[in-house]
């Protein structure tokens, strides 16, 4: 299945019957852009850290932006403050997994490997980056988050703009088997575990929608807030 007949389903499957705005942070080379035009938002806000591949997502998003579809792209490490330094270590696959987390040995032998090149970057909180775009906090209604083990940071920088998201992608890593870490299985130095995230969304009234299995795992997740109101509420829980 490709990622539009995907992320159709699931908005489908979980009744968000209207897409007004997504943010996706961590855009790297905007792979998910046609799922998105697909369910008709009116705004997609691409966000990447890395200045050179962003320099390449904003020429992809122009050579592919669909007319009634208005994309934003801004250049900026979202983090949970604004106006901290933070080394950013550039993955050798094309970027892909670049991160501003070190990854660990095991992380290096999946996939994570480094191309040597550590940027020095500015955060900025999610927040205040949408606010300068002249969103209100309640105008968000998917967020997704690429992000490589910094998804708590950027969580903990949306301030308001969370308690309006009503659907949430992102990455997890999972490292804890009945009640057991996995030692050494961790894939980003300080990264958030899905342990620790699946509890602070579940606090903030975020359900969990998709199958996580019982064992070591990293892939990806769907949460619903289950706090908003006035939009139609999908079914139990998707499988992937």
């Amino acid at each position: 299945m490709d990622f539009a007949q995907y992320f159709g389903d699931v908005i489908w499957h979980l009744g968000l019957h209207r897409v007004r705005t997504v943010v996706h942070v961590g855009a790297h080379c905007a792979q998910e852009l046609e799922g998105y035009q697909a369910v008709g938002p009116e705004w997609v806000v691409w966000i990447e850290a890395d200045p050179r591949m962003f320099a390449r997502l904003q020429q992809l998003v122009e050579e592919k932006a669909r007319d009634g579809v208005h994309h934003v792209c801004v250049n900026a490490l979202v983090a949970d403050k604004d106006g901290e330094r933070r080394d950013f270590f550039v993955a050798a696959n094309d970027g892909e997994n670049s991160s501003m987390l070190r990854p660990t040995e095991f992380g290096v032998s999946v996939g994570a490997g480094l191309t040597g090149e550590v940027l020095s970057l500015e955060t900025r909180r999610l927040d205040s980056i949408l606010r300068s775009l002249g969103m209100q906090a309640h105008g968000v209604d998917v967020l997704t988050l690429d992000v490589q083990g910094a998804e708590l940071l950027c969580l903990q920088g949306a301030g308001d703009f969370l308690r309006s998201v009503k659907l949430l992608f992102l990455e997890v890593t999972k490292t804890v088997v009945g009640g057991e870490s996995l030692e050494g299985k961790a894939i980003y130095e300080g990264g958030v575990e899905f342990e620790a995230l699946d509890q602070w969304l579940r606090e903030r009234d975020f359900v969990r929608r998709s199958h996580v299995p019982d064992k070591a795992w990293h892939g990806d997740c769907i949460y619903q807030n289950m706090g908003v109101e006035g939009w139609a509420r999908g079914g139990g829980r998707l499988v992937f």
